[in-house]
């Protein structure tokens, strides 16, 4: 993209650090936008989700193809590519339908939807390719991207169901494990006993008018909110990946910047494109190896997994050797894609009713995003406040390094790893002290899936939700 004269009249190190910040804001932005996808999955279905962010997807592309294409147009880029990231998001929702379909493997339908974002980073690699063997530039590359989206939403449109049958096949899953009457009494406290009702109790959002849709999406998501102080099991594990997630997303926004800072360009620009192969490969591989060796696992269990490999990846990315850096990429290949594409929608699966699961797994979202947005900054402040003395004169002299990279690079990234390894420390250490009083037998994953197991605990958060919605009117 910078050979193709984006952000051409800024510095080199100026470009990197721009192209970082915009990446930085649009998966901070993607993860907040998963709270209002996951209030049109829960009211509007998985197609009409799947296909409008196809689309938008593809207006995006077009957008980032146009501003690199035209120099004069270099502004759009940053509202592109956040929207195109946006829209991506949404469509990603489809996939979450296969949760009704097959209840009895969650994690592995969380892992095949989530193998597709470990699978876009391989289209990184592709770009790269094209354009040394056969000159694709960078905006040729979106187009033809543009045209791939659409095909998609296509498919989408064709394999997920319309919104009736969404409802009526979320409905029948409902009764099957016996909730039915906790969640359509919910729903109808809810929105006020107003408005004409759906099959399982979310109500025809279209026929009350735009005020009547919103009071009714509002008591919807309030009420989705209490199951967070319910069930301590939800605020925990949300509390502990948000920060695993942000223990992991410190390298992955700003890696370059530390492998420069602790090896030189040269093998900087090595470890980038081998993290990027890693990443598209391993995270399928992780994530299906996940899905299919979980489904036999305690909750207890998989999170002590998910901790080691953290303690693992901390160790690895604060010792400067290369071989220690891969196995760290390693690690950031099954942390990241699990924390930041998967575990929202288990955790969902496992706590909340049918009819707030894609406003749980929105707010689950919501909060990393925002955890992202809000720190990063402060964390960056925080950083130079401790090193102000340190300048390019501190790395290596054989280094070919910019005037304009940011010399607080390397101290500044083991700052953040270290205070976010003690955040994921706490908090780990608070969910395993709560499941172990809860007891192994109640947390096991059971033949029949995870819905049998929840669903009976899940009729006393719905309730108590109700009961406080009607008490605070």
């Amino acid at each position: 993209m910078i050979a193709d004269g984006v952000y051409e009249d800024l510095g080199p190190g100026e470009r990197d650090e721009q192209l970082d910040d915009l990446n930085a804001i649009s998966l901070a932005v993607g993860g907040i936008s998963c709270l209002l996808a996951g209030i049109l999955y829960d009211h509007f279905g998985p197609r009409s989700l799947a296909v409008v962010g196809a689309i938008g997807t593809s207006l995006g592309l077009v957008g980032m193809a146009a501003a690199i294409q035209r120099p004069s147009l270099n502004g759009l880029l940053g509202p592109s590519y956040i929207g195109c990231v946006f829209m991506a998001f949404l469509n990603s929702w489809g996939s979450s339908y296969y949760f009704i379909r097959i209840p009895s493997h969650p994690y592995m339908v969380a892992a095949v939807g989530a193998s597709s974002f470990a699978l876009g980073d391989a289209f990184g690699i592709v770009a790269a390719l094209l354009n040394s063997e056969l000159n694709v530039t960078s905006w040729e590359f979106y187009y033809g991207m543009a045209v791939l989206s659409l095909i998609g939403g296509s498919v989408c449109f064709v394999l997920l169901p319309p919104l009736s049958v969404f409802q009526a096949e979320r409905a029948a899953s409902t009764r099957e494990h016996g909730a039915a009457n906790a969640t359509s009494t919910a729903a109808k406290d809810e929105a006020g006993g107003g408005g004409d009702k759906g099959k399982d109790g979310t109500g025809d959002v279209a026929g009350g008018g735009c005020l009547l849709c919103l009071t009714e999406f509002l008591r919807s998501l309030w009420a989705a909110c209490l199951l967070f102080g319910s069930i301590p099991e939800l605020a925990l594990e949300t509390a502990h990946v948000t920060a695993l997630y942000m223990l992991v997303a410190a390298l992955q926004v700003h890696q370059y910047q530390l492998y420069v800072a602790l090896f030189g360009s040269s093998e900087a620009i090595f470890l980038v494109d081998l993290s990027s192969l890693i990443f598209a490969i391993g995270g399928v591989a992780a994530l299906l190896s996940w899905g299919a060796v979980a489904y036999g696992m305690s909750r207890r269990t998989v999170y002590l997994v998910l901790d080691v490999c953290s303690l693992v990846f901390f160790i690895s990315v604060a010792t400067p050797l290369v071989p220690a850096q891969i196995v760290g990429q390693l690690m950031l290949t099954v942390l990241f894609n699990l924390v930041a594409n998967a575990l929202a929608l288990t955790i969902a699966f496992a706590h909340a009713p049918p009819i707030y699961f894609g406003q749980v797994a929105g707010l689950i979202w919501m909060a990393q995003g925002l955890c992202q947005l809000i720190s990063t900054p402060v964390q960056e402040w925080a950083a130079r406040q401790e090193f102000p003395h340190l300048t390019n004169a501190t790395f290596g002299e054989d280094d070919d390094l910019d005037d304009d990279l940011d010399a607080n690079a390397s101290p500044r990234i083991f700052v953040v790893f270290y205070g976010w390894f003690v955040v994921t420390a706490i908090t780990g250490l608070a969910l395993h002290w709560r499941l172990w009083r809860r007891g192994e037998a109640e947390h096991e994953i059971k033949a029949e899936g995870l819905a049998t197991q929840t669903m009976d605990r899940r009729e006393l958060p719905v309730n108590e939700a109700t009961r406080l919605i009607a008490t605070r009117e």
